[in-house]
């Protein structure tokens, strides 16, 4: 570590550190150990506290793995640090000028000027997961130039297989995590471990002498992953396996097995545990894997009450009994977590995540049932058709028609087709909108974004050509009725674009309903048009359309009064709203469009000149003055 507190060189890569090591080698705990470290020590150089800044990027959640969204995390921690610096403020004041237009929501550009005046010397920059952000190369390109200013000092961990970092850092400045440095840790974890399974009878009291022989082969098949070692730990622990099952699962380990060899045993595991046990595993992870944004387990298991897996009660204790037994079921490839990075009325709800970003590329890679048969010209169709055995979760394609199907009932069956507050005139809260019906703010948001991820996925370009199979067919045929019914009650409409506008995801506001369903709609007629026995209707595609442009035009016109107020929808909104008129107008708002007639003694021209009008003060009576211009 003396090349990281040393003194400040003239090349980027002398102050940046690079911790390399396998999937599952502890580089996260590592990062948060080396940050508690820093901080505990309050480290100065030349009468300068050092500064220390971080910032972890999740692989599964498009909110925390952009460059945008670092950024924006950094930021807040020096404005956190530094409260009373009027000059840093007035730093901050500076980019809502006209130079940047004013805008409330720095765009990516800004962000990378602001970092170039706030960090210095002094600041330290912990960054982990780099493997894990979106636009990694990117990123790294951007912190070279904010770099260049402020000279400050980078300690960054990732996998080995990120190209910019490669460029940026030359390998003497690379930290390798080798088997060798952890394996001693893993040995001690898991002779801790054995003992509490011991203790618990978890394992059978005779083969308490053959500990160390059982430490021994765990350490062996670990191979320097504490992950591996860890989810060896719970796989142990559940409670489908008898003592002397767990006992032989040991002591058949006598090579380095690596995480693909654990999560098949695991994935074999829960195949074998009972079709239920199954199914709510495959649902779990499906959620966890494929939701674009934090999900709760609150949502979670309304979600699996809509799919009819749960019962409908709900409590405080039964969300955790729920998350034990999704815990159990998908045999430690899910934990739980407390949601912090996400929208305010989910701040400290607990939920579940994929234990490990490995753990989600072998699923969907290796264990996901296949929505469409890829075949190219000079291939034959037996050379790409998949196993018949069903894999434990669907693919893309699949696993977002399927959550989408899961929005569109919510929304369907499971919110009441009135005002979220009850009141024709009064919104509800997004924190209302959680507690009262949840899952149902998820739903109206990422419906649409779920449809059309599925849709992304089931289109490719020539020559290849594309056969959708009986599986995704038969869920295409689900969603396609459940939409239709959906886009047949006025008043379920009106509920979805209230509670739209009423949660705080910011996607209703970057991206506005409506402005993919032409997209959508007309990939459906095209899958029509090639094949009449696509079972999406021309009655669902015709009414895509026109629920399409009388959206589009409602957005337009009163998309800034919903944000304000979205129980809007309910009165003023559609007594304007001209077409079809999809969403349901209760009547209680009239308009009446008053035009002046021409004079009827002049040859005049069809519309006024000028024209001017006053309202009385008690709004009964308007006068309108127009002038007519001879032709």
């Amino acid at each position: 570590m003396d090349l990281w507190y040393g003194p400040q060189h003239r090349s980027f890569s002398a102050s940046a550190n690079r911790v390399l090591g396998n999937p599952g080698a502890g580089k996260t705990v590592l990062a948060a150990s080396i940050i508690d470290s820093l901080e505990d020590q309050g480290i100065s150089q030349a009468n300068c506290r050092n500064e220390v800044y971080y910032y972890f990027f999740e692989y599964n959640s498009n909110a925390n793995n952009s460059p945008s969204s670092a950024y924006r995390s950094i930021l807040a921690q020096v404005i956190s640090k530094h409260p009373d610096d009027t000059e840093l403020l007035d730093k901050f004041a500076f980019t809502r000028s006209d130079r940047y237009r004013g805008q409330l929501a720095a765009s990516g550009l800004v962000l990378v000027d602001l970092l170039r005046l706030c960090l210095t010397r002094s600041s330290i920059l912990v960054l982990d997961g780099i493997d894990e952000c979106s636009d990694s190369d990117g990123f790294i390109s951007s912190l070279l130039e904010i770099w260049k200013t402020s000279r400050f000092r980078i300690l960054i961990l990732s996998r080995i297989n990120v190209a910019g970092l490669r460029r940026a850092i030359p390998e003497n400045n690379y930290i390798g995590i080798s088997t060798a440095m952890i394996s001693a840790d893993i040995r001690r974890f898991c002779d801790s471990q054995l003992q509490h399974l011991f203790e618990e009878a978890i394992l059978p009291e005779y083969a308490l002498a053959q500990k160390d022989n059982m430490v021994n082969s765990l350490v062996c098949g670990a191979d320097g992953m504490f992950l591996w070692a860890k989810l060896m730990i719970n796989f142990l622990r559940s409670p489908a396996m008898t003592p002397k099952q767990r006992l032989g699962v040991i002591t058949q380990i006598n090579t380095p097995e690596g995480l693909e060899k654990m999560y098949e045993r695991i994935i074999l595991f829960i195949k074998g545990s009972g079709k239920r046990c199954e199914t709510l595993a495959a649902k779990v992870m499906t959620l966890l894997i494929y939701a674009p944004a934090p999900i709760s387990s609150r949502q979670m298991r309304q979600a699996l009450i809509v799919d009819e897996l749960f019962r409908a009660e709900i409590n405080s204790e039964s969300i955790v009994e729920f998350e034990d037994a999704a815990i159990m079921a998908c045999a430690g490839l899910v934990e739980r977590v407390t949601l912090s990075r996400c929208s305010s009325f989910l701040l400290g709800e607990t939920s579940l995540r994929v234990i490990h970003l490995s753990a989600t590329e072998t699923l969907t890679e290796n264990h996901s049932t296949p929505s469409m048969l890829w075949q190219t010209p000079w291939q034959a169709p037996w050379n790409q058709w998949p196993s018949s055995t069903p894999k434990l979760i669907p693919d893309r394609a699949g696993a977002n028609l399927e959550i989408a199907n899961c929005c569109i009932r919510q929304l369907l069956f499971h919110t009441p087709a009135q005002p979220l507050s009850g009141s024709l005139h009064e919104s509800i809260s997004a924190h209302c909108l959680y507690a009262n019906f949840c899952f149902t703010d998820y739903s109206a948001v990422f419906w649409l974004a779920h449809f059309r991820n599925c849709v992304d996925n089931a289109t490719t370009a020539l020559p290849t050509t594309r056969s959708y199979l009986p599986y995704f067919l038969n869920l295409l045929s689900n969603f396609a009725s459940s939409l239709l019914t959906w886009l047949r009650s006025p008043r379920a409409l009106s509920v979805w674009l209230e509670a739209f506008y009423t949660t705080e995801s910011t996607v209703a506001y970057e991206h506005p309903p409506g402005h993919m369903l032409d997209t959508l709609a007309a990939w459906a007629r095209n899958a029509r048009r090639e094949d009449r026995s696509f079972p999406i209707c021309d009655d669902l595609i015709n009414s895509l359309e026109s629920f399409n442009a009388e959206l589009v035009e409602v957005v337009r016109t009163w998309g800034h009064r919903l944000r304000e107020i979205p129980s809007v929808i309910w009165d003023e909104m559609t007594a304007f709203v001209e077409g079809d008129r999809f969403f349901f107008s209760p009547g209680s708002t009239r308009v009446s469009h008053q035009r002046s007639l021409p004079p009827s003694h002049l040859d005049a021209t069809q519309k006024p000149a000028v024209q001017i009008s006053r309202t009385s003060e008690s709004g009964d009576m308007k006068g309108v003055l127009s002038i007519w211009a001879p032709p």
